[in-house]
């Protein structure tokens, strides 16, 4: 009987929101599907700012996709990545005021054939 395989992946560890930031690429072309959580706490001054999630077939060229998240306050928010159908994805931070922490943590499925 086939199933599925379920990995959680710390993508962003203690991430800075002082200033902006684009993480390193996270290979997902691997997987099916995933899951993104992002929780931001300690935000100060108040916080302000955008998230966007970028997508690659060969990490080399990066457009948007699903709209950006804006950040004004302490929070947690998800997002669903259904149907993969590139190589890796990557988040754009663009601070315009205020600081704060995130961690970023990837949920991943592989459904076995």
């Amino acid at each position: 009987m086939a199933g599925n395989f379920y990995q959680v992946s710390n993508f962003l560890v203690n991430q800075s929101l002082g200033a902006t930031f684009t993480s390193e690429a996270f290979r997902i072309g691997e997987f099916d599907h995933a899951g993104l959580q992002a929780v931001i706490t300690g935000s100060s001054d108040p916080i302000n700012g955008s998230f966007q999630l970028q997508r690659s077939v060969d990490g080399l060229s990066w457009d948007n996709f699903q709209a950006a998240e804006a950040i004004t306050a302490d929070v947690v928010f998800t997002r669903q990545i259904a149907d993969i159908y590139f190589g890796f994805i990557r988040i754009v931070y663009t601070r315009t005021a205020g600081s704060g922490t995130l961690n970023v943590k990837l949920g991943t499925v592989n459904h076995a054939h």
